[in-house]
């Protein structure tokens, strides 16, 4: 701190040394003492005087200076909360665009899973119509066909309903007990036939793994899928093997280590290093060759994240890939893997002949695929176009379950079941949603308005027999005649 005096301190300094050396002189002339004690007085009262009119005028200036200080403190205070609310306005619009495009992404993904899925549940439904009705192998090998772009569309379309949901950090794992020899023998199943028409060996190599396992074997089953398709997608000759290792266990759980091997074109180290990022391929021409979309490695990397693992390859170009994960896996109790002594359809068969059930559903397509299938194993099927035809038909008699489409012209699926339970004896009507829909706010949302279950297109027989049977089952067989 500066201990320089202030110009009113210098000048009160100086004009006491002038009055002191004044009275030095004056004593110096005098004899009377009382008369140089007066005029030191008086000397000393100017000094003091001066000595307070320059401290007032410094403190008048210093008060200037803090009243400008204030008023310039004032100012940018004013400034910095506009820049604040300006700044703030400028947050409040940015998270209002994001959550704004986020809910246009959503809404535009559930419309593309909608007017995708519709028309294949059509598809596939017609191709499976065909193939009970009788057909020749020529026409069965064409059905084949068309189930394999059936599904081969639905997977891409999967892909990125799935890559939005992590992406949201939506996608939840499942948390249940399974075999993992099973889990891998139903997997290789799935491509068995992929590796036969190239003539690929497909093998599995599971040496010292534990079987009981806990976890999500369905996304655990996705990640290892994602791997083999690509395998057998880039293997001209040769292998795909899948192998699997224990590399650690503790009290509750294993750290499981699997690869897919394969003997196929391989790739560069720079061709590696962009593999897993999404919409990304090794070599954009692999597009053309083989297909896909770019997101199932990226998928596989998020969900093996998403159980506490790792993802890697390594390859070498002419000789094949090592594609790898690592999950982490709670040890699990036994699961009762006998088969039912008899399937759904084949109960609905024997015991349900001739319950009535209502289907709602704006497409003609859908709406004969359903009824033939469920005529067809012998339930009493009426059919309705739009919401309002299904309040109408359930008002004027009773069902036994109701099959409901969500999107549909005059009234929805949703309007339409709150009205139906508003109904005199169909509070307690099964009504089960089947939607093309496949995210989960919009089960929650079917199950809010009144509804029972939820079935997604494109129906597999197994789901949809399966939740009929579950419902039908709640309450007595119906006699046919009813």
């Amino acid at each position: 701190m500066s201990t320089e005096p202030l110009p009113g301190q210098k000048i009160a300094a100086r004009l006491r040394r002038n009055a002191e050396a004044r009275l030095v002189q004056e004593r110096r002339s005098s004899t009377c003492p009382d008369e140089i004690d007066a005029l030191r007085l008086m000397h000393e009262l100017q000094v003091h005087q001066i000595e307070l009119e320059m401290q007032n005028e410094e403190l008048r200036a210093a008060r200037d200076d803090a009243d400008k200080a204030r008023e310039e403190l004032s100012v940018l205070n004013a400034r910095l909360e506009e820049l604040v609310a300006i700044r703030t306005a400028e947050l409040l619009a940015a998270r209002d665009a994001a959550q704004a495009a986020d809910r246009a992404k959503s809404s535009f993904l559930a419309n593309m899973s909608h007017e995708i899925r519709t028309p294949m549940n059509g598809i596939l439904g017609m191709a499976h119509l065909l193939r009970r009705s009788g057909v020749t192998p020529k026409q069965a090998e064409q059905l084949d066909k068309i189930e394999l772009a059936g599904r081969h569309l639905m997977e891409i379309i999967s892909n990125i309903l799935d890559f939005s949901k992590i992406e949201a950090g939506k996608l939840l794992l499942e948390h249940i007990d399974f075999d993992l020899h099973e889990l891998i023998d139903n997997t290789l199943a799935i491509v068995a036939d992929s590796a036969a028409a190239k003539g690929l060996q497909l093998s599995a190599d599971l040496t010292g793994v534990p079987a009981l396992l806990c976890g999500d074997p369905t996304r655990l089953s996705q990640a290892l899928l994602n791997y083999l398709g690509n395998a057998i997608k880039f293997t001209r000759t040769g292998s795909v093997t899948l192998r699997a290792r224990l590399r650690a266990e503790t009290d509750d759980g294993y750290l499981l280590h699997f690869a897919v091997i394969d003997t196929g074109i391989g790739m560069t180290p720079e061709q590696q290093g962009k593999l897993f990022e999404a919409f990304t391929q090794a070599d954009s021409s692999s597009t053309r060759q083989f297909g896909g979309t770019g997101l199932g490695l990226a998928i596989t990397r998020r969900i093996v994240q998403l159980m506490g693992g790792e993802t890697g390859v390594s390859s070498t170009p002419d000789e094949g890939s090592n594609f790898w994960l690592t999950v982490r896996l709670d040890k699990g109790l036994p699961t009762s893997s006998e088969a039912l002594p008899q399937s759904a359809e084949q109960i609905l068969q024997r015991d349900y002949q001739g319950t009535r059930i209502l289907v709602a559903d704006d497409d003609p397509i859908n709406l004969e695929v359903v009824q033939m299938l469920l005529t067809d194993i012998g339930l009493a099927v009426d059919t309705a176009a739009n919401g309002l035809e299904a309040i109408d038909k359930a008002g004027a008699s009773p069902y036994a379950l109701i099959l409901m489409d969500l999107q549909m012209p005059k009234l929805g699926g949703l309007e339409a079941t709150r009205a139906i339970r508003k109904l005199a004896g169909r509070r307690l009507t099964p009504i089960v949603a089947m939607t093309a829909s496949a995210f989960a706010p919009e089960r929650e949302r079917c199950l809010t308005a009144g509804m029972n279950d939820f079935i997604a297109k494109p129906v597999s027989l197994e789901n949809l027999f399966g939740t009929l049977l579950h419902w039908l089952a709640r309450q007595p067989p119906q006699d046919p005649q009813d």
